[in-house]
């Protein structure tokens, strides 16, 4: 639905345009077309960043807003829970998708690719950390993936319950987790093997 409206708005827009266009007097319409057919497409490209449904509604659940964002079926496997926002991890084949939507006490907001940031990324001793952040709040969550062992004994400074999917095709499972901080004296420990970020 997210991109459907952002669809409507520039067709409208292009249409409503070509009608004043239309009722010009000048001979060189072609280029305006041109013109206006660039403005429509970066119209539409410039409004999937802007979520403007955020002003006027609110999902009763995750899953509600992730699904009226991603267009098609949703294959949501996990749904990690932040203070101030979720993460969805939406697994598909041999890869995963994954959105943070920020929250209210009244629900879900719906959120883009563009609010996730990276902190930091680390591979040591073939074990893949990845530290993402909500651009609008301090949630940190977290991606370990061992690629030594099937399974993975995982602890850390804050002991952190960390939870899991399983790729069967790649023989491999990846652990997810929220962090209720991150510093430099953050540690991770994967199978006895200590991951530092300072």
């Amino acid at each position: 639905m997210f991109i459907f409206i952002r669809l409507i708005i520039s067709i409208v827009f292009f249409l409503c345009s070509v009608a004043v266009i239309k009722r010009l007097k000048k001979a060189n319409k072609r280029k305006l077309y041109i013109v206006l057919t660039v403005i429509s497409i970066m119209l539409y490209i410039l409004l999937s960043f802007f979520t403007f449904e955020n002003l006027f509604f609110t999902f009763d659940s995750p899953e509600s807003a992730y699904g009226y964002f991603i267009p098609g079926k949703a294959d949501i496997e996990l749904v990690v829970e932040g203070k101030n926002c979720d993460l969805i991890v939406d697994y598909k084949g041999d890869s995963d998708t994954l959105l943070i939507l920020p929250k209210t006490e009244h629900g879900w907001k719906i959120g883009t690719g563009s609010d996730i940031i990276t902190v930091t990324q680390k591979l040591s001793d073939g074990i893949s950390v990845n530290i993402y952040k909500d651009k609008n709040s301090n949630d940190h969550f977290i991606t370990v993936l061992d690629t030594n062992e099937e399974k993975s004994k995982i602890s850390d400074s804050y002991n952190t319950e960390f939870h899991s999917i399983e790729n069967l095709s790649k023989n491999h499972i990846t652990y997810y987790a929220y962090l209720i901080d991150f510093n430099t004296e953050y540690y991770l420990e994967v199978n006895g093997k200590l991951v530092t970020f300072n």
